[in-house]
């Protein structure tokens, strides 16, 4: 198969979404699926692909939180690395794995960065087939700041350029004001703000924020911040701590009682906190709601909620 020109069929599902038949080996699958495929039809990179090339790989080295400019001198700083990499993946420094969560991906690039630099022409002229992966900051986020014309959500969502010259992460903004809510309770002496005290991450709110827009219930929150909170408890079991106890940096190690009631005040939190990021959103959301209920139901005038409609 290597150097062949292979096709994907897709189904197409009622929303319009295309999901390939090759459940193995495809273009949207795991890192390892990723890391083989190329465009077939190649291209000059030009100075434009060039650019976007070291940016890719800045991406999946983890570098995606700094400016564009930034990750472009971080990839030309690694240039050495990526060569070692791409010619000699596994005898050599071996930078390319270590520690990514991409790691193929990134040997991939590392070896089209190689070829590039290596074209007679220079890299600019390289016929390149890397794909460069793009993804947008929470989607259903980015359509309410447009729709509602709301410039700090758009600067959060990267619909706008905010005044610091790199990307705006809205997970971690929601995180931090859940972070002001659980410390507000924690001086109140609320058990759950104790116990959660320090694990409000990115991470165990990314996905109730990112499903927000799409109607998420409090069910699906809970059961979000759970899967989260049973992750990091067994990585503090891997590292040797007990249930109940406490692991190397004081945190402690919380038992299935504890996780299930966290769970609960964390996306009563959540949705507290998304509900003060989110008011534009939101706003638009029940103008919205109840504008579908009305088209819905069939109902006359007398039974319109006036104050979500004048909104």
């Amino acid at each position: 198969m290597m150097n062949h020109k292979i096709y994907f069929p897709h189904n197409v599902d009622f929303r319009g979404r295309a999901y390939p038949l090759p459940q193995h080996l495809n273009h949207i699958g795991n890192d390892l699926s990723r890391g083989l495929l190329l465009f077939a039809d190649r291209k000059p990179l030009t100075a434009s692909g060039l650019r976007w090339l070291k940016i890719h790989i800045a991406n999946l080295s983890g570098n995606d939180k700094i400016s564009f400019e930034d990750r472009v001198l971080y990839t030309e700083s690694m240039h050495s690395q990526i060569i070692d990499s791409a010619n000699d993946p596994l005898g050599g420094g071996r930078w390319w794995m270590k520690g990514m969560d991409k790691p193929f991906q990134l040997l991939g690039a590392c070896i089209e960065y190689r070829n590039a630099y290596q074209h007679p022409g220079g890299p600019e002229r390289y016929r390149s087939g890397l794909p460069v992966h793009q993804d947008g900051t929470c989607n259903g986020l980015q359509h309410y700041a447009a729709l509602g014309g709301d410039v700090v959500g758009a600067e959060q969502v990267n619909l706008k350029k905010g005044k610091e010259d790199k990307p705006g992460d809205v997970y971690s903004g929601v995180a931090e004001v859940v972070k002001g809510l659980v410390d507000e309770d924690f001086e109140a002496g609320v058990e759950e703000a104790r116990l959660m005290k320090g694990r409000i991450i990115r991470k165990v709110v990314k996905q109730t924020v990112m499903t927000n827009t799409y109607g998420v219930t409090f069910l699906g929150a809970r059961d979000q911040v759970r899967n989260r909170l049973k992750e990091a408890r067994a990585d503090q079991l891997r590292d040797g701590a007990v249930v109940g106890g406490v692991d190397e940096k004081g945190m402690k190690v919380l038992t299935d009682e504890e996780i299930a009631r966290c769970s609960i005040y964390t996306a009563r939190k959540l949705f507290e906190g998304m509900g003060k990021v989110f008011e534009g959103a939101r706003g638009i959301q029940g103008w919205l709601n109840e504008c579908a209920r009305v088209v819905s139901g069939g109902i006359d005038e007398r039974g319109l909620d006036r104050d979500i409609l004048e909104e």
